[in-house]
């Protein structure tokens, strides 16, 4: 099945002291190279030729851009470790995490994770009741599990692009728990 995990998980590295800012135009051909980087190796290879065109097309340095412009819809931040961008998250209407990618050399150093807590931290302060949802790839489960993201339902193809609809209600007290089917 699609969505089998393997279970052997790499052990954690040291984590990587970056600096997060908002994302701005100027930072559009970096981060569509960073999307696209991490996507050849842990998302492609999951989707038929079709879904790797529609993919792709999303993440261009011109649609990166468009994207930045588009604040009432997007909101984007990058960390940085030292001049590298290391990671980029993007929500999408203050509720959905559009994207949350980290380069493929600084896997498992915290850089997710922080980037995640600014995103949802921001969001809040913002008017999110505390409603988050994500589309996972295969790939991406596991990291979306240790942050708290439980599945909705089954994995769902869109586009061409196979994906396990995930959400997190976070309530004031700290807990994670699955929203109540709508």
């Amino acid at each position: 099945m699609w969505c089998t995990l393997n279970s052997v998980t790499a052990s954690r590295l040291a984590p990587l002291a970056v600096t997060l800012r908002a994302g701005e135009a100027s930072d559009a051909p970096a981060i569509s190279k960073l999307l696209i980087g991490a996507s050849e190796r842990h998302v492609l290879p999951e989707l038929s030729a079709a879904g790797q065109a529609h993919y792709l097309a999303q993440i261009t340095p011109e649609q990166v851009a468009a994207k930045l412009e588009q604040s009432a819809s997007f909101r984007f931040y990058v960390a940085y470790a030292g001049d590298e961008l290391v990671g980029v998250a993007a929500l999408k209407e203050n509720a959905h995490l559009y994207h949350l990618f980290t380069n493929n050399q600084h896997h498992r150093r915290g850089i997710a994770r922080t980037l995640w807590q600014r995103v949802h931290q921001d969001a809040l302060a913002a008017g999110n009741p505390g409603l988050f949802t994500v589309n996972a790839s295969r790939y991406a489960l596991p990291a979306y599990w240790r942050l708290g993201f439980l599945p909705l339902g089954p994995a769902a193809e869109l586009n061409g692009i196979c994906f396990v609809p995930m959400a997190i209600r976070l309530s004031s007290a700290g807990e994670n728990h699955v929203p109540d089917a709508a």
